[in-house]
């Protein structure tokens, strides 16, 4: 048989096997469909995928289709894979193979709902690549290219959802830096500030507003340290100007000009500002123990009387909001190896 340049075949070869040859050209991203006489038998065993690529390769089987998607970010011109199934079932393939934009829902539903072991992936080693973080905090990392585009990325995703059995929907927010990013034809180069190494996150639906932020787990962590942070900063403040606590402001948001990422220079200077407020804390924490210490007896009408019960009031505030602050602080675990941030 004769093999153009500019088509994917399908060859039969011995039982329970087939080898599809993808040409490379035209995308970096693979999606197709192969239709065969009969309903496929379930993956069994040892069944594996074999591609002369490092890139990953997904097979996923249901019904009488298979449905192959590859990564060719070594830019191959020709593909072969060899898809071992593990089984002896004679495969007669029927028309041609079809090429997909990506799998679509209802496929995507059929594919997640079988039992037993409908899908394959292979991908050996890359030194460059990026993160995928989902609502679960299950994490997978991809090769890194920057002609692939944000749709690619969806696919992928959708690829190792369906491969890992999570929860999955063909619609996926994918969020970069707590945004979302909307346009699904631009490419990874084109996006700000994204390279190797960088986390995307993962979102099933976007919220109520079109402009929703989504926050992973880490940063809704930050989130609301900075949000304590601002209370117990409003405390100390009453505190040393004596000042009634009732009067004072309580924040539901962070600050205007806090920015909530991953990056390490944004925890480093949170954890700046929660030890400049502990500096300036333990001296009203000093104040406290000489109000205490003097036990002295007061006119609750004096201005003394006054200054002792905000000084109270307000220290005593201020460790309310400092008490979870730090212990959503404590539960940030650094992972200086990756380079990035878990929160448990």
């Amino acid at each position: 048989m004769e093999i153009s340049s500019n088509e994917d075949l399908f060859c039969p070869v011995e039982p329970g096997h087939f080898r599809a040859h993808f040409a490379g050209k035209g995308s970096k991203l693979h999606c197709c469909r192969f239709s065969f006489s009969q309903n496929v038998s379930p993956f069994f065993g040892k069944a594996k995928i074999d591609a002369p690529t490092d890139d990953p390769v997904f097979a996923f089987s249901f019904a009488n289709q298979v449905i192959v998607v590859l990564l060719n970010v070594t830019n191959l011109a020709r593909i072969k894979v060899h898809i071992d199934f593990g089984t002896k079932q004679e495969l007669e393939m029927i028309g041609e193979p079809e090429r997909l934009a990506t799998i679509d829902s209802v496929t995507a539903k059929a594919i997640a709902s079988q039992t037993g072991k409908f899908s394959l992936y292979s991908q050996k080693h890359s030194p460059s690549f990026i993160e995928i973080v989902t609502v679960n905090e299950n994490r997978f990392k991809l090769p890194y290219d920057p002609e692939l585009t944000v749709k690619d990325l969806k696919l992928l995703t959708l690829c190792f959802s369906l491969h890992r059995k999570l929860q999955s929907t063909s619609v996926f927010h994918l969020f970069f830096l707590g945004l979302e990013l909307t346009n699904d034809f631009v490419k990874l180069s084109e996006i700000p500030r994204f390279a190797a190494n960088s986390v995307i996150h993962v979102a099933h639906n976007r919220g109520n507003a079109p402009d929703a932020r989504f926050y992973s787990r880490h940063e809704e962590n930050i989130k609301n340290i900075e949000i304590l942070l601002r209370n117990a900063s409003e405390c100390n403040k009453f505190s040393k100007k004596n000042i009634n606590n009732r009067q004072r402001e309580r924040f539901s948001e962070p600050p205007l000009d806090a920015e909530v990422n991953e990056s390490f220079r944004t925890f480093g200077d949170l954890t700046e500002r929660i030890g400049e407020l502990m500096v300036s804390y333990s001296t009203q924490l000093n104040r406290l123990a000489d109000v205490l210490d003097k036990d002295e007896r007061m006119c609750p009408r004096s201005r003394k009387y006054q200054e002792a019960k905000f000084v109270i009031e307000n220290t005593l505030d201020t460790a309310r909001y400092t008490g979870p602050m730090m212990k959503n602080f404590s539960s940030v675990r650094v992972d200086i190896t990756n380079n990035r941030f878990n929160s448990n």
